[in-house]
This record gives C-alpha cells, structure tokens and sequence, in this order.
C-alpha cells in the first residue's frame, strides 16, 4: 500500500468542496437566511444548509459530553494478589479501550491468569485476559498481550485486578489500561 497522497479521489474532492463550503459560507449575499435557503442542492439531493446544520449540531454533541483521557499501569504479584487499580469518579462512567498485560515468573511454573474485575449496569464481571509466552532468560520466563476491548465500568465502583493461577514466588502481572471517561446519564 502506498504511503502518497491522492489528488485524484472522490473523498479528496469532496473535502476540498467541503472545507471550501464551510470557509465560504457566512460570505457574499448566501450570508442571508433568506438567500441559505434557495442555495442549489448538492448531487444527493439535500440542500447544502442542511448539511451545514447538521455538522453544527454534531460539533455541539461533541462538545456536551467530551470524552475525558484515562490511562493507568499498576502491578500484581502472581500468587492470587489483588490490587485495586482505580475508582471511577461520582458522575463518570469509565470506558475502556485498550488493555496490556506483561508477566514474568519462574521457569518452571505456569502464566499467572489475569482476571479484571469491572462493575457494569450494577453487575461484578470477571474478565479473563489471554495472554502468550514472548521469551525467557536463564531464570524467567515472560508472557504478554495487548488488546483492543470496550469494557463499561459503573460510577463510583473499583475496577480490579487479580493475578492468579499456580505460579510460582517471583512472579508478576504489570497491567495497563487506557480509555476514557464520559458523563454518566
């Protein structure tokens, strides 16, 4: 797949005609409610003012309820430890988007199972992240997994994690977690 850019395209194009649309139209007499409505319709049919209307009103959701960053990385030790990772603030409501998960324990035992304990619609849910062995050394052996989720977690709840299973002593769970929160309804 080429990395250039096209100039030649339908979505370049319609860029273009958009953006220029946008720039130009609070300019010369369409600037006039009046003068708005009778502007020609575009090859769909729909009157350019409403096309106007409806990205503004889109830009306005936006802009009631941003999404708000959030990112955390805690560690766990292997031999059923639990920690609590966060809380979600009064209010929030947690989505999370991304989950990674590293492990490191003693040759010879087996990959602590990293479960995430997440609140959502008022229920406690226990999910099981997968992970793969990615390499050893002389002493350890390393596990790991990134992936893409959608988990909702409930206002004012914790979100957990438990790193358990048979490992053997010196083992780890390094968890890192990213998404964003919105306004509860």
């Amino acid at each position: 797949m080429s990395s250039k850019r096209s100039t030649g395209g339908w979505s370049f194009w319609f860029g273009v005609l958009l953006v220029g649309g946008l720039l130009f139209a609070n300019c010369g007499p369409a600037a006039t409610p009046a003068a708005a409505a009778t502007l020609p319709p575009d090859n769909l049919g729909i009157p350019f003012q409403a096309i106007l209307d409806k990205l503004d009103q889109l830009v306005a959701l936006s802009q009631k309820n941003p999404k708000q960053p959030f990112a955390i990385t805690a560690s766990a030790g292997g031999n059923a430890e639990s920690v609590v990772l966060t809380t979600v603030p009064v209010g929030k409501r947690l989505v999370v988007e991304t989950i990674t998960v590293v492990e490191s324990f003693n040759l010879g035992g087996s990959a602590p199972q990293p479960i995430l304990f997440i609140t959502t619609n008022g229920s406690l849910w226990a999910h099981r992240v997968g992970v793969h062995p990615i390499g050893q050394d002389a002493t350890s052996s390393f596990w790991s997994a990134t992936h893409a989720v959608r988990f909702y977690a409930d206002p004012s709840t914790q979100i957990s994690l438990v790193c358990g299973g048979n490992a053997v002593v010196n083992s780890l769970c390094v968890v890192s977690l990213s998404g964003h929160f919105v306004d509860a309804p």
